[in-house]
């Protein structure tokens, strides 16, 4: 429990510049147990939280990068005792229901006086100060998934394992990402799994595929779908058994699944910027410093697929029987 001497800390997220400087400016009145930072997009936020603690985070809903409902919930994965606020000149119905569900620690509706703020504010505060009654007991979600990600990592050998909001935003990583494009590799996932919906409904299904695969000559991708909201990524060298990456990711997905918050969407329309970037970022995924056409990576045939254990032989089988 919180001394209410303790320094608050509190985390503005606005695109616009002098909405946020404004905010901070206000909330500093608050007095000198507040500590107030500012940010400018969703990206740098997850970083700030990422690297430090915050007990509140007061985000604006629409930004170019991330809406602040899907920042909210990349939030609670990786500290789950940070309150959040969001504000929005866009309010529905759904985004109420939404802000409910995810039981955030506030919703205003622009324009608001800064008088009104303020009272969110103290209130969301005063409420980190005690225990949060749908969280004790939990272990912290942070270090859980945190150490998932790095067994996952050891088990099978690979280079970088990634976890992925839905969207294609990068929520945490373990492994090595230094040469790696991962803005990239998480808008092609994404992309990937947006495009699985579509093709699901070709084929007469309302559901998505669970996984997918890429093969290259010297790097493989596979990705598994923990609830519908987020996406695990596994890279690993053309050396490594693709089998054995399909195993323990599926393991460690199901593991994942009922410790983050479930808000289950379909995967369906692509985000504005993913169909733009997907076909460029494949090429460039993987920096290896080597001149290679653009002609090196290739799909998996099925017989290739079924030796790697990614297709059921047995349902390619009953698929055989129906014909």
């Amino acid at each position: 429990m919180k001394n209410n001497s303790q320094i608050k800390k509190v985390l503005v997220v606005d695109d616009e510049f002098e909405v946020a400087a404004a905010l901070v400016e206000n909330l500093e009145s608050l007095g000198d147990n507040y500590k107030v930072e500012m940010v400018n997009s969703a990206e740098e936020a997850l970083t700030k939280v990422r690297n430090e603690r915050y007990d509140l985070l007061v985000t604006d809903y629409k930004m170019p990068d991330m809406n602040g409902l899907d920042l909210a919930r990349a939030v609670r994965i990786l500290s789950p005792d940070t309150q959040v606020i969001l504000m929005t000149a866009y309010g529905t119905t759904d985004i109420r229901n939404a802000v409910k569900d995810l039981e955030l620690g506030g919703y205003i509706d622009k324009p608001f006086t800064m008088a009104q703020i303020l009272k969110v504010v103290k209130r969301a505060v005063e409420y980190t100060q005690g225990e949060d009654p749908y969280r004790s007991g939990e272990v912290s979600l942070e270090i859980s998934v945190d150490e998932h990600l790095k067994n996952l990592l050891a088990d099978t050998n690979a280079i970088s394992v990634l976890l992925l909001s839905s969207g294609g935003y990068l929520i945490e990583t373990a492994g090595i990402t230094k040469g790696l494009n991962t803005p990239g590799a998480g808008a092609l996932v994404a992309a990937n799994f947006a495009a699985s919906a579509a093709l699901a409904k070709l084929l007469g299904s309302n559901s998505t595929f669970k996984s997918s695969y890429h093969e290259g000559p010297d790097y493989n991708i596979y990705a598994h779908d923990i609830n519908g909201e987020l996406l695990l990524a596994v890279i690993f060298r053309s050396e490594v058994k693709p089998g054995a990456v399909w195993h323990y990711a599926k393991q460690t997905a199901t593991t994942l699944a009922p410790l983050v918050e479930e808000q289950p969407q379909e995967i369906g329309v692509l985000s504005e910027n993913l169909s733009e970037v997907m076909d460029e970022e494949f090429e460039q995924l993987i920096d290896t410093g080597d001149d290679k056409d653009d002609s090196g990576y290739s799909l998996m045939s099925i017989e290739e697929a079924v030796a790697a254990g990614l297709v059921s032989l047995e349902l390619l089988n009953d698929n055989d029987h129906d014909k």
